[in-house]
Protein backbone atom coordinates (compact mmCIF):
# COMPACT_ATOMS: atom_id res chain seq x y z
CA UNK A 1 0.00 0.00 0.00
CA UNK A 2 1.26 3.43 -0.95
CA UNK A 3 2.26 5.83 1.81
CA UNK A 4 2.80 9.56 1.51
CA UNK A 5 5.41 10.87 3.95
CA UNK A 6 4.92 14.57 4.62
CA UNK A 7 7.97 16.44 5.88
CA UNK A 8 7.88 20.19 6.50
CA UNK A 9 11.31 21.82 6.57
CA UNK A 10 12.41 25.28 7.67
CA UNK A 11 15.64 26.39 6.09
CA UNK A 12 17.88 26.16 9.15
CA UNK A 13 21.54 25.42 8.51
CA UNK A 14 21.90 23.52 11.83
CA UNK A 15 19.19 21.00 10.82
CA UNK A 16 20.47 20.36 7.30
CA UNK A 17 22.51 17.27 8.21
CA UNK A 18 19.59 15.84 10.23
CA UNK A 19 17.24 16.38 7.27
CA UNK A 20 19.66 14.65 4.89
CA UNK A 21 19.87 11.70 7.29
CA UNK A 22 16.06 11.61 7.58
CA UNK A 23 15.65 11.28 3.81
CA UNK A 24 18.52 8.78 3.52
CA UNK A 25 16.99 6.49 6.16
CA UNK A 26 13.55 6.69 4.51
CA UNK A 27 15.16 5.65 1.24
CA UNK A 28 17.10 2.82 2.90
CA UNK A 29 14.18 1.35 4.86
CA UNK A 30 11.07 2.07 2.78
CA UNK A 31 9.24 0.95 -0.32
CA UNK A 32 6.07 2.05 -2.07
CA UNK A 33 6.25 5.59 -0.73
CA UNK A 34 6.32 9.20 -1.82
CA UNK A 35 7.93 12.02 0.11
CA UNK A 36 5.99 15.27 0.10
CA UNK A 37 8.60 17.80 1.18
CA UNK A 38 7.38 21.24 2.14
CA UNK A 39 10.19 23.78 1.97
CA UNK A 40 8.76 26.28 4.43
CA UNK A 41 10.60 29.46 3.47
CA UNK A 42 14.08 29.90 2.08
CA UNK A 43 15.65 27.76 -0.60
CA UNK A 44 15.86 24.00 -0.67
CA UNK A 45 19.53 23.27 0.03
CA UNK A 46 21.18 21.45 -2.87
CA UNK A 47 22.39 18.61 -0.65
CA UNK A 48 18.82 17.88 0.51
CA UNK A 49 17.48 18.22 -3.03
CA UNK A 50 20.11 15.70 -4.22
CA UNK A 51 19.04 13.24 -1.50
CA UNK A 52 15.36 13.65 -2.40
CA UNK A 53 16.17 13.00 -6.06
CA UNK A 54 17.36 9.49 -5.11
CA UNK A 55 13.95 8.56 -3.62
CA UNK A 56 11.22 6.51 -5.30
CA UNK A 57 8.96 9.52 -5.75
CA UNK A 58 8.94 13.06 -4.38
CA UNK A 59 6.83 16.18 -4.52
CA UNK A 60 8.47 19.40 -3.35
CA UNK A 61 6.24 22.29 -2.32
CA UNK A 62 8.10 25.60 -1.97
CA UNK A 63 6.66 28.31 0.27
CA UNK A 64 8.23 31.75 -0.05
CA UNK A 65 7.84 32.26 3.69
CA UNK A 66 7.59 30.06 6.76
CA UNK A 67 3.87 29.29 7.12
CA UNK A 68 4.41 27.26 10.28
CA UNK A 69 4.18 23.52 10.88
CA UNK A 70 0.39 23.16 10.74
CA UNK A 71 -0.23 25.12 7.51
CA UNK A 72 2.74 23.49 5.78
CA UNK A 73 1.63 20.03 6.89
CA UNK A 74 -1.91 20.70 5.68
CA UNK A 75 -0.49 21.60 2.25
CA UNK A 76 1.04 18.14 2.12
CA UNK A 77 -2.13 16.42 3.34
CA UNK A 78 -4.13 18.15 0.58
CA UNK A 79 -1.66 16.81 -2.01
CA UNK A 80 -1.74 13.26 -0.66
CA UNK A 81 -3.33 10.54 -2.75
CA UNK A 82 -2.18 7.61 -0.60
CA UNK A 83 -4.24 5.45 1.74
CA UNK A 84 -1.77 6.16 4.55
CA UNK A 85 -0.14 9.46 5.48
CA UNK A 86 2.92 9.87 7.70
CA UNK A 87 3.62 13.24 9.28
CA UNK A 88 7.35 13.27 10.00
CA UNK A 89 9.76 15.77 11.49
CA UNK A 90 12.82 16.38 9.35
CA UNK A 91 15.15 15.31 12.18
CA UNK A 92 13.60 11.84 12.56
CA UNK A 93 15.29 8.66 11.37
CA UNK A 94 13.38 5.79 9.78
CA UNK A 95 14.19 2.26 10.94
CA UNK A 96 14.02 -1.15 9.31
CA UNK A 97 10.43 -2.13 8.45
CA UNK A 98 9.08 1.08 9.98
CA UNK A 99 6.14 1.64 7.59
CA UNK A 100 4.79 -1.88 8.07
CA UNK A 101 5.13 -1.57 11.84
CA UNK A 102 3.26 1.76 11.85
CA UNK A 103 0.57 0.30 9.59
CA UNK A 104 0.04 -2.87 11.61
CA UNK A 105 -2.11 -1.42 14.44
CA UNK A 106 -4.29 0.60 12.02
CA UNK A 107 -7.21 -1.82 12.06
CA UNK A 108 -10.85 -1.23 12.92
CA UNK A 109 -11.30 1.95 14.93
CA UNK A 110 -7.55 2.61 15.28
CA UNK A 111 -6.82 5.44 12.87
CA UNK A 112 -3.41 6.74 13.99
CA UNK A 113 -0.16 5.17 15.16
CA UNK A 114 3.36 6.25 15.98
CA UNK A 115 6.64 4.95 17.35
CA UNK A 116 8.13 5.64 20.73
CA UNK A 117 11.18 7.81 20.74
CA UNK A 118 14.44 6.23 21.83
CA UNK A 119 15.79 9.55 23.11
CA UNK A 120 16.11 9.24 26.92
CA UNK A 121 15.75 13.04 27.22
CA UNK A 122 12.22 12.94 25.79
CA UNK A 123 9.14 11.97 27.80
CA UNK A 124 8.61 8.72 25.89
CA UNK A 125 12.23 7.69 26.33
CA UNK A 126 11.78 7.62 30.10
CA UNK A 127 9.55 4.54 29.91
CA UNK A 128 10.86 0.99 29.49
CA UNK A 129 11.11 -0.25 25.91
CA UNK A 130 8.07 -2.27 24.88
CA UNK A 131 7.84 -4.32 21.73
CA UNK A 132 4.69 -4.73 19.71
CA UNK A 133 1.98 -2.12 19.94
CA UNK A 134 0.01 -0.57 22.77
CA UNK A 135 -3.36 1.13 22.59
CA UNK A 136 -3.07 4.40 24.49
CA UNK A 137 -5.56 5.28 27.19
CA UNK A 138 -7.82 8.29 27.43
CA UNK A 139 -5.25 10.64 29.00
CA UNK A 140 -2.18 9.40 27.15
CA UNK A 141 -0.76 10.99 24.04
CA UNK A 142 1.12 10.06 20.93
CA UNK A 143 4.25 12.08 20.16
CA UNK A 144 3.92 13.81 16.81
CA UNK A 145 7.49 13.45 15.52
CA UNK A 146 6.47 10.54 13.26
CA UNK A 147 2.79 9.69 13.09
CA UNK A 148 0.88 7.54 10.59
CA UNK A 149 -2.77 8.24 9.82
CA UNK A 150 -5.32 6.53 7.69
CA UNK A 151 -6.13 9.05 4.95
CA UNK A 152 -9.82 8.75 5.89
CA UNK A 153 -9.09 10.60 9.16
CA UNK A 154 -8.50 13.81 7.22
CA UNK A 155 -11.39 13.28 4.82
CA UNK A 156 -13.73 12.62 7.78
CA UNK A 157 -12.64 15.18 10.39
CA UNK A 158 -10.69 17.66 8.30
CA UNK A 159 -7.18 19.06 8.34
CA UNK A 160 -5.02 19.97 11.34
CA UNK A 161 -6.15 23.05 13.23
CA UNK A 162 -3.91 26.03 13.93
Amino acid sequence: MKTDIIIPHVNLKETEELAINCVATIRAYSSNYRIIWIQNGGNLPEVIYAELAKCEETLVIKNKENKGFVKATNQGIKESSAEYIVLMNNDTEAARDWLRKLMKPLRGDVAVSGPRTTNPNQWQGKYPVQYGHTILGKHQMLAFFCTMFKKEVFTTVGLLED
